[in-house]
């Protein structure tokens, strides 16, 4: 038997397969979830980002803090500066950006439960980070104005107390901003199972905007605004995976780059982008 590892409903369905993981779909809820979740996970939060995962980070530093700015001047529509968690910080750059790109004052704190990133994190930045998880935020209640979680939700199976976690730690009127894959985006229809953020075991769940909405609507959140996108670069590599086989193929992408970009942009406009993106305001 088969239950949600959200609602606990018996009533779900093989999703699709990737790799050797099976993605089941709950009929209740419309949660989707990887099947045998949770076995690893700990490990592969512990371990996954090695040195050269680092190395290339710091080396897009630049290419990340423009779209880190970008994703901060959709917050600071509704919140301008205060307290300020970053959930899952990694080595500390949207920390940074906030820090020192805003117009606004931004008291930054980040959380990572990743030993090696904290290690290399921003050396201007590391003080401020916490060794720790979203299961157990080691801060006091009502403590934060903003709180955000790019692509840290869909890790762990603790999806309910995690939410709740977060609702602890963040001020009444504070706003709680989440990142996460879309699993009903454009390319991930095409590129089926080869559509790069699927990532199984490390990601647990797979969510979409609708299901997140009514989750923290459900949590008394107000929406405040939900969209969804993703990197140019990225969309074109998915692409590639999924159709470049031979050098004609990889030519006529090259060709018809500009089509593709235009229809990843109408895609945005129908929620079908391969990230959501989510602000909304405890209540």
């Amino acid at each position: 038997m088969n239950k949600c590892i959200y609602c606990s409903s018996i009533s779900t369905v093989f999703f699709i397969k990737v790799n050797s993981w099976n993605i089941r779909k709950c009929l209740n809820c419309s949660v989707l979830y990887t099947e045998g979740e949770g076995k690893k996970d700990k490990k592969i939060n512990l371990d996954t980002y090695d040195y050269s995962y680092i190395k290339g980070y710091k080396h897009r530093k630049n290419e990340l803090q423009k779209r880190f700015l970008s994703l901060l001047n959709h917050i600071e529509k509704n919140k301008n500066g205060g307290r300020l968690l970053d959930i899952g910080c990694g080595l500390g750059l949207f920390m940074e950006t906030a820090m020192k790109k805003s117009s606004y004052n931004w008291d930054v704190h980040g959380l990572e439960i990743n030993k090696r990133l904290l290690d290399n994190a921003f050396n201007d930045i590391k003080k401020r980070i916490k060794s720790g998880n979203i299961e157990n935020i080691p801060f006091g209640s009502n403590y934060f104005d903003c709180v955000t979680c790019f692509d840290v939700l869909e890790h762990s199976k603790s999806l309910k107390h995690n939410l709740d976690e977060i609702s602890r730690v963040l001020k009444k009127d504070g706003i709680l901003v989440i990142q996460s894959p879309n699993y009903k985006s454009l390319m991930a229809m095409i590129s089926k199972e080869k559509w790069s953020w699927w990532s199984p075991p490390d990601h647990i769940f797979h969510f979409s905007s609708s299901f997140m909405i009514n989750l923290l609507k459900a949590k008394w959140y107000e929406v405040l605004e939900a969209f969804t996108y993703e990197p140019p670069k990225e969309f074109l590599l998915d692409v590639k995976r999924r159709f470049a086989r031979n050098l004609v193929q990889k030519i006529v992408i090259r060709l018809i780059q500009p089509l593709l970009l235009t229809i990843e942009r109408i895609a945005w406009f129908f929620n079908r982008g391969g990230l959501l993106f989510i602000v909304v305001k405890k209540i």
